[in-house]
C-alpha cells in the first residue's frame, strides 16, 4: 500500500484534536532525534540552519538553493512531516512559486511564507520589519497558487506585524491571509494573553504560535493554548541551544583535560545513525559465481530506504473521485447497453456493426475512467 505524502501526513495530524508541539530542527541528526523522542512533526528553522550551515546570523545571508539542499537531507532522514522555513521568500512572486515547488520536491510537508523584510534581526527581538500589505499579499497568493498548481504543500502564512506595530495590523494580516487560502496562520511574535485570545477568536483557520514557556510552565501553557484554539506550538531553539551548550561544555572539559560528563555513548550514536540496520541490509546482498544468491527482505530494507533514496518529487495525494466521474460513467454504461440492444435488433450488418462498435467504445471508456479515478491501481 502506498505511503501517504508528507503533506497528507501533516493534514492528517492537523485533523486530530490535541495540540501539537513542534521542535525546530537544523540538520538531519537533529530531525532524527526529534522523531526518535516521539514528536510527530518538526519545522526546519532558518535561523538555526543559517547558524549550523554557515556559522552566521539569520540576516537573509543563506540562499534558497542552500536551504532547499539542506532541507532535502533533513526530509530524507525522517518519516515525520517537516515544515520548511521560507524566510523572506527570496524575491518576487515568481521566486516564491519556484521556492514552493522546490520545497515540495525536496520532501517538505509544508512551507512558511512570512511578511518580514529581507534585512531583519532574529530571535524574539522587537526590531523585525515587515513588508507592506500589498507585497505580503502577493507573496502569499503566489505560494497558494503554486500549491494549487500541483505542489500540494501545506501553506503556513506567518505575520510578524504584531511586533512594534498595533496588534490590529497583525489581526488584519492573519484574517486576510486566511481568506487568501493559507492552510495555517502563524503568529510569529509573542503577544499578551488578551491579544492571543483576539487572534484565536478572529482567525478562522488552523492557528500556530511560538511556545515561550518551558519546564513545568509549558504544560499549563499548552493547556491554555489548546483551550484558546491553537493547534501548533513551535519550540524555536531548544534542540540547538541544548546541543551547543553540551558541545561547549564537553570541549571545555577536553581542552582542560577533565573528564567529559554526559556525552552520548558511541554505540547509541551509531544506533541513531542506523549503523546496525545498514550492516544488516548490506550483508543481505550475496552473489556467488555470477548469480545473486540472496537479498535483504523488504521489511528490513524499507526503514533505511528513506534515508538513501531521493524524496518524492512532488505532492502525490490519492486520486479522488467526483460526482462528475460517476455521472459520466453511468451515462456511458447506459449508452453501451443501449448500443448492444440496438445491435441485437438490427436487420442489416451496418447497424449491427455500429451498435457493437458503440458498445465496445463505451466499455473501453468506462475502464479508462476507472483507471483515472483510482490512479491506475485497479
Amino acid at each position: 500500500m502506498p505511503q501517504p505524502s508528507p503533506a497528507a501526513s501533516l493534514r492528517h495530524l492537523l485533523s486530530q484534536p490535541e495540540i501539537l508541539v513542534m521542535p525546530c530542527c537544523y540538520d538531519a541528526l537533529s530531525a532524527r532525534l526529534i522523531e526518535r523522542t516521539g514528536f510527530s512533526l518538526a519545522i526546519m528553522d532558518g535561523f538555526a540552519v543559517t547558524l549550523a550551515r554557515l556559522g552566521l546570523p539569520d540576516g537573509s545571508l543563506i540562499s534558497y538553493g542552500e536551504m532547499v539542499d539542506h532541507g532535502r537531507d533533513i526530509c530524507a532522514a525522517v518519516s515525520i512531516p517537516v515544515i520548511g522555513d521560507g524566510g523572506d521568500s527570496h524575491g518576487n512572486a515568481m521566486n516564491v512559486k519556484r521556492m514552493v515547488h522546490g520545497y515540495a520536491a525536496a520532501g517538505f510537508a509544508g512551507i512558511v511564507i512570512g511578511d518580514r523584510t529581507a534585512a531583519k534581526t532574529d530571535g524574539d527581538t522587537p526590531a523585525r520589519g515587515v513588508v507592506g500589505r500589498d507585497q505580503a499579499l502577493i507573496r502569499l497568493r503566489a505560494a497558494c497558487d503554486a500549491r494549487d498548481e500541483g505542489a500540494g504543500i501545506v501553506i503556513v502564512a506567518r505575520t510578524d506585524a504584531g511586533s512594534g506595530d498595533d496588534f490590529d495590523e497583525a489581526l488584519w494580516r492573519a484574517r486576510t491571509f486566511a481568506d487568501q487560502g493559507a492552510d495555517i496562520i502563524f503568529l510569529g511574535t509573542p503577544c499578551s494573553d488578551a491579544d492571543l485570545e483576539r487572534f484565536c477568536a478572529q482567525v478562522p483557520t488552523v492557528k500556530m504560535v511560538t511556545m515561550v514557556e518551558h519546564g513545568d510552565a509549558a504544560n499549563s501553557a499548552l493547556d491554555r493554548l489548546q483551550a484558546m484554539g491553537v493547534k501548533l506550538a513551535v519550540d524555536p531553539l531548544t534542540p540547538m541551544t541544548a546541543a551547543a551548550g553540551a558541545m561547549e561544555r564537553a570541549l571545555t572539559a577536553l581542552k582542560e583535560r577533565r573528564p567529559v560528563i554526559g556525552a552520548m555513548e558511541p554505540a547509541k550514536l551509531e544506533d541513531i545513525a542506523g549503523v546496525p540496520r545498514y550492516i544488516e541490509i548490506e550483508k543481505g546482498y550475496v552473489a556467488e559465481n555470477g548469480v545473486l544468491v540472496s537479498r535483504p527482505p523488504a521489511a528490513v530494507a524499507s526503514p533505511y530506504a528513506r534515508a538513501i533514496r531521493p524524496p518524492r518529487s512532488a505532492e502525490s495525494e490519492e486520486p479522488q473521485s467526483t460526482p462528475g466521474h460517476w455521472v459520466v460513467g453511468t451515462l456511458f454504461a447506459i449508452i453501451g447497453v443501449f448500443s448492444l440492444y440496438l445491435a441485437s435488433k438490427a436487420e442489416d450488418r451496418v447497424m449491427y456493426a455500429g451498435g457493437i462498435v458503440f458498445f465496445i467504445a463505451s466499455i473501453l471508456f468506462i475502464f479508462w475512467l476507472i483507471k483515472k479515478v483510482t490512479g491506475g491501481k485497479h
